[in-house]
């Protein structure tokens, strides 16, 4: 088994690839993230030479609204990149190629994710109103508001990731058959040899009978 380098692990994390990484997938994730650099850089060189000229009049107008619309854009740009990758199966697996590691990290990656992402949240939004508004961090981080955004954020991003994961998982489009094997004898008709007497030819076929 080739060991898989940094690049490699980089690579399946960013795009949600589990399993090897043969050579197929390897065109596809660089075709499509291609594409997704070349769109970013040219709405990054232009968006940032609009901000730079419109700065100097409105410098707070652009620092808040600015950020919030790259954000925008990178999350768009993410969400098509998800949609191709998920019509081109690149993210899809099967179970028996995954390895002992792979198969721990996925036992309940809805839960585990959704923890993570809640908590995150649930300390770094007080964080950023305490930066921005200057508010007590102590009192949003406690505030009814907060821990209830955490929970709902926790549970959403949770059901999200694990619905992600099981659309992966590449199903049989067939049931599994049952094929029964049943041999059997026809008798043909007595045929009269010369001597006088008769005999009778056997030949046997098989039956196969296929239930879903």
């Amino acid at each position: 088994m080739i060991k898989e380098t940094f690049t490699d692990k980089l690579i399946k994390r960013f795009y949600g690839i589990t399993g090897p990484l043969d050579e197929q997938k390897r065109q596809q994730v660089d075709r499509m993230g291609n594409i997704a650099f070349v769109v970013l850089f040219f709405t990054l060189l232009c968006g940032n030479c609009i901000a730079f000229l419109i700065g100097f009049k409105y410098p707070e107008l652009v620092a808040r609204i600015y950020p919030i619309l790259l954000l925008i854009i990178i999350l768009l740009v993410s969400s098509i990149l998800t949609y191709k990758l998920k019509i081109s199966a690149v993210n899809a697996f099967d179970e028996e190629e995954l390895t002992e590691k792979e198969k721990k990290q996925l036992k309940h990656v809805g839960l585990k994710s959704g923890l993570y992402f809640g908590i995150s949240m649930f300390l770094g939004m007080p964080l950023v109103h305490f930066l921005v508004d200057n508010k007590d961090y102590l009192t949003e981080l406690f505030s009814i508001h907060n821990m209830l955004s955490g929970i709902f954020e926790a549970i959403l991003f949770g059901a999200i990731m694990q619905g992600l994961v099981n659309a992966g998982i590449n199903k049989p489009n067939l049931k599994l058959r049952k094929v029964t094997n049943k041999l059997k004898h026809t008798k043909i008709s007595s045929e009269e040899i010369s001597d006088g007497r008769k005999y009778s030819l056997l030949f046997s076929y098989v039956k196969v009978e296929v239930s879903c």
